[in-house]
């Protein structure tokens, strides 16, 4: 591809295509260490090759029936979405990274990855959405959905993100985050950094997620819909983290943020969760444990219903400012408690609650092991309280 012409970008910079069969033995499929950038998803359907998908995963598509593992991969600047309207896209899916997989035994790991500067109407970091196991570990998503990012160099048009920045799952029934940052990413009305909208209305069942270790901070949402019009401040939904139209199904939804920081996302709450009150029947329900939630002096959260559908912040969670090591720097370690303006999430999360390695970070080939390491690869639980190991809040240790 001439990198100074968009006519000759790739749809998919990489393709995982679907398999005809589902095997009994799952094929291991692996990208390691490189950088995948230049997407361009913008297929009407009058092109060929892009295995169905116009407007899906312009960096990366992964629809096989097998494991699929990203190893330290940086996937940047990719755009999925048609160029046919003055405010920018049609609905498109996953600018970085674009996930459907058939089949009960595959899956989607990402073990140390960069998802950055991708655009893409719902998901712009990722998308995903099915049945497949998805699991991120020491992985950055970061800039994805900004507006002062640069125009689109096919068609000048600046990208507008409508929900999760970061991390879209839809009808995602399990997905797992360790050791993550989630920063800087921008949608205009919901899920700045994450968005889970868990609704398929034939499809009941137990559906759920975690995020363990993982620091969720500085993603915005805009309210602006760039169409000349401002989305209502009740429409402005989990600037960090927003579960949407769950309740239309039976079964339990579930969302656990362990040993966490969510907080500095703005505008609207750091976490919300909007359930359909009429079904009667069960909805979502995000639980946050030892983590760090909401502004000085608030619990900046949001409860919308009563039937099983809200968000609980149990006695271990605090509502402090976190006090990183450098917020300009994008320095999130933890000051230590020795320092100026010590970090109240310093020895303060749950060593029951660390879990497990589920995408092998320190690569001894097991991954049901506890995490051991952190965002940096030192050793969790390095800080002591009365003796004891106690680990940190957040995707550092200190």
């Amino acid at each position: 591809m001439d990198a100074g012409n968009q006519i000759d970008a790739a749809l998919h910079v990489v393709a995982f295509p679907e398999s005809t069969q589902t095997p009994s033995f799952p094929p291991q499929l692996s990208l390691e260490n490189l950088a995948v950038t230049g997407g361009r998803a913008n297929d009407d359907g009058s092109q060929l090759g892009n295995y169905g998908r116009g407007v899906e995963g312009a960096g990366i598509l992964i629809e096989s029936r097998g494991n699929v593992l990203l190893d330290r991969v940086t996937v940047v600047d990719n755009w999925a979405g048609l160029e046919s309207s003055m405010v920018g896209f049609d609905e498109s899916h996953g600018g970085g990274i674009y996930v459907n997989q058939g089949g009960l035994l595959a899956s989607t790991r990402l073990r140390s990855c960069t998802i950055r500067d991708n655009h893409a109407e719902l998901g712009a970091g990722i998308y995903c959405e099915g049945g497949a196991a998805l699991r991120g570990g020491n992985c950055r998503f970061f800039g994805n959905g900004r507006l002062e990012m640069s125009a689109n160099p096919a068609s000048g048009l600046a990208p507008q993100c409508l929900a999760g920045g970061a991390i879209y799952l839809h009808r995602q029934t399990d997905s797992k985050w360790n050791n993550s940052l989630i920063y800087d990413n921008v949608a205009r009305e919901s899920g700045g950094g994450l968005h889970w909208e868990p609704y398929p209305n034939n499809n009941p069942g137990d559906y759920e997620h975690s995020m363990t270790h993982c620091t969720v901070t500085l993603n915005v949402i805009l309210g602006d819909d760039q169409g000349g019009g401002t989305f209502a401040p009740s429409t402005m939904r989990g600037a960090g983290i927003h579960v949407s139209e769950a309740g239309q199904d039976q079964g339990t939804k579930r969302f656990y943020v362990n040993n966490s920081i969510v907080y500095g996302n703005r505008v609207g709450r750091e976490i919300t969760v909007v359930g359909n009150s009429t079904s009667g029947l069960s909805g979502a329900f995000v639980r946050c444990d030892f983590s760090d939630v909401g502004q000085v002096g608030e619990i900046d959260v949001s409860v919308t219903s009563t039937l099983d559908v809200g968000v609980e912040l149990t006695p271990s969670c605090i509502n402090q400012v976190p006090f990183f090591m450098d917020i300009p720097g994008r320095d999130f370690r933890l000051r230590g408690l020795m320092m100026s303006n010590p970090s109240p999430c310093v020895d303060t999360a749950s060593s029951a609650l660390i879990g497990l390695d589920i995408v092998d970070i320190d690569r001894d080939t097991f991954t049901n092991d506890d995490l051991a390491l952190d965002f940096s690869l030192m050793n969790r639980e390095a800080t002591t309280s009365g003796g004891a190991a106690v680990p940190d809040m957040g995707a550092y240790e200190q």
